[in-house]
């Protein structure tokens, strides 16, 4: 009677392996974040984010780990692009700068969406439609954007520039202040 246990208990640990290596499969992605219940800062995790399509999708152990700012929101690097999350769990894939997502400038951060640049607000909402090839953070109401310019060669820092194309400059709400040329 005293070997059933000992049988039960290896079971029990085989399917939890077998459950836990079928998790895993299921989120494939490495990520990286700075967990809110850790002060180890950026911490990297394997088996953390899946595609869904062309959707992205944080597993649940690790949002709920998420550091969440003043306007509800955290960032994750998730299979070498940089990410915003709010408590909703709606991902936004945003510019790498620095290291990690791109800034908030006047309220606003650059996105990708389908190769594509464009503007959203703190509730991660488009602001300013994603047409352009490349743009910078907005400075004094004023963004300068491009279409047709693609990237420079990367200097020894891993910084590269945009070059070609037709630049321009838009404002807030997106209308042209000065035309593409």
């Amino acid at each position: 009677m005293s070997s059933i246990p000992a049988v039960l208990l290896r079971s029990a640990l085989v399917f939890a392996l077998l459950i836990g290596g079928a998790q895993a499969a299921d989120w494939p992605l490495t990520c990286f974040y700075s967990p809110g219940d850790s002060d180890e800062g950026l911490t990297p995790f394997e088996h953390c984010a899946r595609r869904t399509g062309t959707a992205v999708e944080l597993a649940p152990e690790h949002f709920k780990r998420l550091d969440f700012d003043e306007n509800g929101l955290a960032s994750v690097g998730i299979d070498g692009d940089m990410y915003y999350i709010n408590r909703q769990a709606k991902l936004l894939h945003v510019l790498t700068f620095d290291n990690g997502a791109d800034y908030f400038e006047e309220g606003l951060v650059r996105a990708w969406v389908n190769g594509k640049v464009g503007y959203y607000d703190v509730n991660l909402n488009p602001v300013i439609a994603a047409t352009y090839d490349w743009g910078t953070p907005f400075e004094q109401g004023r963004a300068q954007v491009c279409q047709g310019c693609s990237r420079g060669p990367s200097d020894g820092d891993g910084h590269w520039a945009m070059g070609g194309g037709k630049w321009g400059v838009i404002d807030r709400t997106g209308k042209l202040v000065e035309p593409l040329r």
